[in-house]
């Protein structure tokens, strides 16, 4: 007879590591627990399309990261401290937040949960190639 020691419950997880640019100032607000969380716009571009010489629509996030306590976490830290037009790595789980808007409309975003936040050296050299370009 065998044993099945894996739990009966399945979470699917999911990760991503990626680089950002911040279009807003990172925010630290306090949830009603006391609990401080933070937050930030941020898009990649895709680049220009290489037939018609056209700009591709940029991809779009929200990072936010939250703290297990009333101490401000060190990935909140972090996103509080991004500025517009900074570039950011995160690295976190990702998710579609879904709400209703003043006119009743549906709206979505992309959320990165972010367990890990790196401000970006605009000084580092730029990459010569893209990772896994074809």
């Amino acid at each position: 007879m065998s044993t099945n020691t894996a739990s009966a419950t399945v979470r699917r997880e999911n990760a991503l590591k990626i680089q950002l640019q911040a279009a807003s100032d990172g925010e630290m607000k306090y949830g009603s627990a006391g609990k401080p969380w933070a937050s930030v716009r941020g898009f990649f571009s895709q680049g220009k399309d290489k037939a018609s010489g056209e700009f591709l629509p940029s991809i779009w996030f929200t990072v936010k990261a939250f703290s297990p306590n009333t101490e401000p976490g060190a990935e909140v830290v972090a996103l509080d401290a991004i500025k517009k037009g900074d570039k950011f790595v995160a690295y976190g789980h990702i998710g579609l937040d879904e709400w209703t808007d003043k006119n009743e409309n549906v709206r979505q975003s992309m959320t990165l949960y972010a367990y890990k936040v790196e401000r970006i050296n605009d000084d580092a050299p730029a990459p010569t190639e893209l990772e896994g370009e074809l």
